[in-house]
């Protein structure tokens, strides 16, 4: 994965080239398992730190998550989200009810938010 001017390029897991330009993302989130390893937590932002694990997520505006192999990026989750945050501060990051609900208003109401908070952030520079 690698960040450029508007979006970031990836590679799928069938090896081919992509990119996901910024405003098609909405949020992104770490999944850890519990103790059992049956239930995931979604992670609120402010228990991540560069050396948390987990599953990492990005949500977009197709009301799709995508998850990114962080292990195969030699960096941790942790240090993926504070990457994302430092290029796109205008994101929701960690838990939301569309995840779950696939509820098509709930990323509708997600998208519509941050939409403004990054008009917000682009005034702001």
């Amino acid at each position: 994965m690698k960040f450029i001017n508007h979006g970031i390029l990836f590679v799928t897991e069938e090896g081919k080239p992509d990119s996901l330009d910024e405003d098609r993302i909405l949020l992104a989130c770490i999944e850890q398992s519990g103790k059992d390893g049956t239930i995931r937590t979604r992670l609120p932002v402010e228990e991540v730190t560069s050396d948390t694990e987990g599953r990492f997520f990005l949500g977009t505006i197709y009301g799709t998550r995508c998850e990114i192999q962080t292990n195969r990026m030699g960096a941790t989750a942790g240090e993926l989200l504070m990457e994302i945050v430092r290029h796109y501060p205008w994101l929701w990051i960690g838990d939301h009810e569309c995840l779950d609900s696939g509820d098509r208003k709930k990323w509708q109401e997600l998208q519509n938010m941050v939409e403004q908070m990054r008009a917000c952030s682009i005034l702001l520079d």
